[in-house]
């Protein structure tokens, strides 16, 4: 048969394990590795090494897989468009979230979903890392920033102001600002962005135009959580995408400054697979990030 082997070979792939996949698809291991061996022989390549201890993809697995998944995903799912009258939103979903997200807000987004969908399991990567969706099977990823090119589906979320913020013992101590050209005289904390190694430079829109202000380069970092750290300690002032800050500015723990003058960006995206456009795991977990990212921005 024309497809003979290829979701197996797809689950084998994706769980790292002929066990793990022939659990999934509820037949034996056996069963599992007679019908990938069944299709590398129709292929005429080999798409996975075995030994005793692992499973891996060859080359030409790791190729055939960039094809066959999405392939795989889009028929389960069009074979679940069967079943909508079943309301309920349940089995494993992999999402990955950046670090200082998911520090300060996955605790929310997980009460809401245990409430709303109690059969929905979550296995969730907080990292900074460019994940590859395919290969870590990640159904959704969220992501900062303007994203490369990809068969990847890219959704925008929100895009998030930049605000300048200081603690009110710095401000106590060091004064307050009446206008950008005040900057001068206080400590601007740096932000160097892991990716691209750079600095973060700081804009503001005033009467004579668009202006730019360079952090001082006595302290610089490059993890928003230290950033923030540095912030409620009255180390200096800062501009920080409102995610990071609108709680502490909220509870006064930091003041929000130039707020008129203050420009800047930041895009917040979700990205995921194609196949899983219309899953009900999906757009449960989206619209439980969507109110907490709305709620606290």
């Amino acid at each position: 048969m024309l497809f003979d082997g290829v979701h197996e070979f797809v689950r084998v792939a994706q769980a790292g394990s002929f066990t793990e996949a022939a659990r999934q698809l509820g037949v034996t291991p056996s069963a599992t590795s007679k019908a990938v061996a069944r299709l590398e022989a129709a292929l005429g390549v080999r798409l996975l090494n075995r030994t005793s201890r692992s499973v891996t993809l060859t080359s030409d697995g790791e190729t055939f897989l960039a094809t066959a998944a999405p392939a795989v995903g889009g028929i389960e799912e069009a074979r679940n468009q069967f079943k909508e009258h079943d309301p309920k939103v349940q089995g494993l979903f992999r999402l990955s979230i950046p670090s200082a997200f998911g520090s300060l807000y996955l605790d929310d987004v997980v009460t809401k979903l245990a409430a709303d969908h109690p059969e929905l399991r979550l296995d969730v990567s907080v990292t900074d890392e460019l994940v590859d969706l395919t290969r870590d099977r990640i159904d959704l990823a969220l992501r900062f920033g303007e994203l490369p090119d990809s068969q990847l589906v890219a959704k925008r979320v929100i895009a998030m102001s930049f605000w300048t913020i200081a603690s009110p013992a710095y401000l106590k101590v060091h004064g307050d600002l009446n206008d950008v050209d005040d900057l001068s005289d206080h400590t601007r904390l740096g932000f160097r962005n892991r990716g691209t190694g750079r600095v973060r430079q700081w804009t503001f829109k005033t009467a004579e135009g668009p202006q730019t202000v360079a952090p001082t380069d006595q302290i610089v970092v490059d993890d928003p959580l230290a950033y923030r750290s540095l912030l409620l300690a009255g180390i200096g002032i800062g501009q920080a995408p409102s995610y990071l800050v609108a709680d502490d500015v909220a509870k006064g723990r930091l003041n929000r400054l130039l707020p008129k003058e203050t420009d800047g960006e930041l895009t917040l995206s979700f990205v995921f697979p194609r196949p899983l456009g219309r899953s009900r795991r999906l757009r449960a977990v989206m619209e439980a990030l969507e109110g907490v990212i709305h709620a606290n921005s």
